[in-house]
């Protein structure tokens, strides 16, 4: 049922790991970990394992309706950049709305981050999904085709948080949709992330331009403060005398998985099958001895060091790790194809894993 007040519904696992989310953008808003190692005395006394917070937020739920970090959002309809907000399709021209200088920032100014969505399931009762949708409507922020959306979350027993998202269209037109929560596994996260490690599955990354927007070039991790294919610090990286690094006070780029199987495609080939999902990436905070795991079906993975967080929140104390086609897709053939057409279903699926033993 659709609504225009900000409503929580919250789902939960056999071990205590509650999931929290919003119907406005669809947002993650909170994901509580129970620690193993360490418990604490509920309501009636008895001893129940301690929870930590892993996703930083707003105080007020109202702070969500102005906020302009995306924070926890669902983003899109093409998440990341489109240069000079321009894209063809078969030879005709789209203009697309600008909301960052020339560029398309996350589908423009009236994204799915600024939607109510229809609650379809609220994980009462015995469920443990959460399910909203929504529609984008042909022709808005510029965009070809009506985009049906739905996004489904889901925690397991293990300690997997997932989100499940697919789309429709009636007119050919780029999807691209990832999640946007700031992670801080740390047990304050009113702390920075950069006692943060973190491991990335990428050989690859897309060096860009001051405006985001990726270079012509694929640049190896190799010999460069991009190589995370072992555990790095995140100080290590913030403190790099890169010029990628220091122009954007840490990184915002787009690194190209390993094995991701991503060479140009056609034919309904413009994604990974759903049950084929890729680990993209580990983060691990020694404050919580949580480790996070993700998994995707996606090309590419934007790494998003919370640079410009501001308000009640400070640089660096988030990161967001978003699976994705690549940056600026819709204007280079280079790039696995993410043009989706009638008839075809857009699947996008996300798996969090949280230990801490």
């Amino acid at each position: 049922m659709m609504s225009s007040k900000i409503e929580k519904m919250t789902i939960s696992n056999d071990s205590g790991m509650e999931v929290t989310c919003l119907n406005y953008g669809a947002i993650l808003h909170s994901i509580r970990v129970p620690l193993s190692g360490a418990k604490v005395p509920n309501s009636i006394g008895a001893n129940v394992k301690q929870k930590t917070e892993v996703l930083i937020k707003p105080k007020r739920l109202e702070s969500y309706l102005t906020q302009d970090n995306y924070m926890g959002t669902i983003v899109g309809r093409f998440c990341n950049r489109i240069e000079n907000s321009n894209f063809e399709i078969d030879g005709k021209p789209n203009l697309i709305d600008s909301n960052e200088g020339t560029n398309c920032l996350h589908g423009g100014s009236d994204g799915l981050n600024k939607k109510f969505w229809n609650v379809e399931k609220n994980g009462n009762g015995s469920s443990n999904e959460i399910i909203m949708s929504c529609e984008s409507a042909d022709g808005e922020n510029g965009f070809p085709g009506n985009l049906k959306v739905q996004v489904v979350y889901g925690v397991t027993n293990d300690n997997k948080v997932t989100i499940d998202i697919s789309a429709t269209t009636d007119r050919q037109t780029p999807v691209n949709l990832t999640g946007h929560a700031y992670f801080n596994l740390n047990l304050s996260n009113d702390s920075t992330i950069k006692q943060h490690q973190l491991q990335v599955a990428a050989d690859h990354f897309l060096p860009i331009k001051s405006d985001g927007i990726p270079l012509l070039e694929t640049r190896e991790v190799i010999n460069t403060d991009f190589d995370f294919r072992r555990q790095q610090s995140l100080e290590k990286l913030l403190l790099s005398d890169d010029e990628q690094i220091i122009s954007n006070n840490g990184i915002d780029h787009n690194f190209v998985l390993a094995q991701s199987h991503h060479s140009k495609s056609s034919e309904g080939g413009h994604q990974l099958p759903l049950g084929e999902l890729v680990k993209a990436a580990s983060l691990y905070s020694p404050s919580s001895n949580i480790t996070m795991t993700l998994w995707t079906n996606k090309p590419g993975l934007q790494i998003y060091t919370g640079n410009h967080l501001g308000g009640e929140f400070k640089a660096h104390q988030g990161i967001c790790l978003e699976p994705q086609f690549f940056p600026n897709t819709p204007n280079r053939p280079d790039y696995p194809n993410c043009l989706l057409k009638p008839g075809e279903l857009y699947r996008h699926k996300m798996v969090y894993q949280f230990d801490d033993e």
